[in-house]
């Protein structure tokens, strides 16, 4: 992996609108230079192109899928909160309500189709460049995009007897916990994709790279819980990078 070094970690964090910026294009107030952009894509380019990467993924890589997020843009037109596991399991009324809204809102994550981002995953797992993916997502969309090599750190809406998912409030299972560092501790470096980090659930990991020296590279719209533990960060649509960064991938 040239010019990656385990150990040093050098935080940036700039706004990428796309992959050859020009000018002041695409860099907020406070961001870094373009020049600083393109040092950051290219980090990005190299840790995923380089093989043996892991890819932490969260709401924000399905939401050019039409799903919203929770802590992001298309997050705050949530109406109503996400269900804890504790008032799931101490009141029926809670249950009942939740059960409504998952009746209309599994119409909408069912319509939902693989955006670029998650086929950019599928196709770098495809040509064996990726150590595993783990999601923080339980809409299926890595798999419906093609890619097999898959951890689901909250579960799956698609085994719904009872609901298979992590609640908010709730622990994950530790034996997937467990997996999840093993292949943390595996990979070459980390990449989180769409994730504010704000639950312990997945931020745990990117703690978990930077304490072994592993690189970390963020890509997220908005400032997340891990920037200071990153190597690079960029705040950028993940679908148009992630194709950006395929498209640097010698022919299959």
């Amino acid at each position: 992996m040239a010019g990656l070094v385990r150990g040093v970690v050098q935080h940036r964090r700039v706004t990428l609108v796309d992959a050859a910026p020009r000018g002041n294009r695409g860099c907020r107030a406070g961001t870094e230079t373009p020049t600083a952009a393109r040092g950051s894509f290219d980090m990005l380019a190299g840790v995923l192109l380089g093989g043996g990467a892991v890819v932490l993924s969260g709401a924000g890589l399905s939401t050019e899928s039409g799903i919203p997020d929770y802590r992001g843009v298309t997050g705050r037109a949530r109406r109503s909160q996400p269900m804890t596991y504790q008032e799931f399991t101490r009141s029926a009324a809670a249950r009942q309500r939740y059960w409504a809204r998952s009746h209309l809102g599994w119409r909408h994550i069912a319509a939902a189709e693989p955006n670029a981002g998650h086929r950019a995953v599928a196709e770098l797992e495809r040509r064996g460049l990726l150590a595993g993916v783990i999601t923080q997502n339980v809409d299926g969309l890595h798999q419906e995009a093609g890619a097999r090599n898959i951890t689901e750190l909250h579960g799956s809406l698609y085994r719904v007897l009872k609901p298979d998912v992590v609640f908010f409030g709730e622990n994950v299972p530790k034996q997937r916990v467990e997996e999840c560092y093993a292949m943390v501790s595996a990979a070459r470096a980390l990449v989180v994709l769409g994730s504010s980090l704000t639950v312990m659930s997945g931020f745990r990991y990117v703690r978990h790279a930077a304490s072994l020296g592993t690189p970390v590279v963020i890509v997220n719209q908005g400032a997340t819980r891990g920037d200071d533990l990153a190597a690079a960060t960029l705040d950028a649509p993940l679908g148009a990078t992630l194709s950006a960064v395929l498209s640097r991938a010698p022919s299959a």
